[in-house]
């Protein structure tokens, strides 16, 4: 899915039960929906981890059978790249920006025009960090 705002339905809720593995992440759906449910309201998510805005030639792996997995911090990633257009005086869809997310994970993403293009997999091909 595109990087943007998504309200959360029912295969939302089922994927963030273990499709893409156990992650704290997860749980923001699922918060939310029963939340929204005690208020009657919809219950939305921003940039899912499962963001996926990249480049065709970012997903080859060099074997045909093992396409690249992309799991990002991309609401962090998207979030620094406009503070730092901002900053700058520049456009966000004229930038390019390498943005790194160092926690209990680490992403490492190339940014062209506020989209994540390129990045390496935060669940484990790439850096080293606290938790992995």
């Amino acid at each position: 899915m595109k990087g943007g705002t998504y309200q959360v339905n029912e295969t939302m809720l089922v994927d963030a039960k273990g499709r893409q593995g156990q992650h704290s992440s997860n749980l923001g759906c699922l918060l939310a929906y029963e939340l929204s449910g005690k208020v009657n309201c919809p219950a939305f998510v921003i940039d899912p981890v499962s963001v996926d805005e990249f480049e065709p030639l970012a997903r080859y792996s060099g074997y045909k059978l093992l396409p690249r997995r992309f799991l990002v911090h991309a609401l962090n990633l998207h979030i620094v790249a406009g503070k730092t257009a901002r900053q700058m005086r520049i456009s966000l869809a004229e930038s390019s920006f390498i943005v790194a997310h160092l926690g209990g994970g680490i992403s490492v993403a190339l940014l062209k025009a506020g989209k994540i293009i390129d990045v390496n997999d935060a669940s484990g091909a790439g850096r080293f960090s606290s938790h992995r």
